[in-house]
């Protein structure tokens, strides 16, 4: 096992954290992220301002969202030094409007016309209903179709060659040797 270089006092390393309590501290005054969208989310319910790095897949439209709504400030992974970080830091610590927009949207966001609870209820009760005016009842199919009942995919049926993409590309191989004669 690795060991790490002797730190600060006031740095502890830990295998896991309760990020949610430790988003919703008062004394946590920023939050660093790749702004994968539940990392926003517990930022948002925490009212937590956030320096973004995002790495893929949404992270860059969740961090421009943010940013134009003045809720943090980004770093580049390809660019970002340690100027960078303090700068970035330092923005969201001595710039308050960043914290009341974060307050300002999650208030926004538990702006609700029915508490959640009930509106879960409903979606619940709007599925059953669903499920008995259609007359699809889980019980009256085999077992092994019960499971997949609503989140059957469409390429489950397929062969193999089709669902991999094969025939496109035995395709395009056939296309290219003819073209090649």
């Amino acid at each position: 096992m690795r060991t790490l270089p002797k730190l600060n006092d006031n740095v502890k390393i830990v295998h896991w954290a309760p990020q949610n309590a430790i988003l919703a501290h008062p004394k946590t005054k920023l939050f660093m992220t790749h702004g994968g969208l539940k990392s926003f989310k517990e930022a948002l319910c925490g009212k937590t301002p956030v320096v973004f790095m995002p790495i893929s897949a949404e992270q860059g439209m969740i961090t421009r969202v943010s940013m134009k709504m003045g809720l943090g400030t980004a770093l580049s992974k390809y660019t970002v030094t340690a100027d960078a970080m303090v700068k970035a830091f330092n923005e969201i610590l001595y710039n308050s409007t960043y914290k009341e927009n974060m307050e300002k949207t999650y208030e926004f966001f538990l702006d609700r016309i029915i508490p959640s609870l009930d509106e879960g209820a409903w979606y619940v009760d709007k599925l059953i209903r669903r499920v008995e005016i259609l007359g699809l009842r889980a019980a009256s199919l085999p077992n092994d179709e019960q499971s997949l009942l609503f989140f059957r995919r469409r390429g489950i049926s397929l062969p193999s060659y089709k669902y991999f993409g094969f025939d496109w590309i035995l395709a395009g191989i056939g296309l290219a040797y003819l073209l090649a004669k």
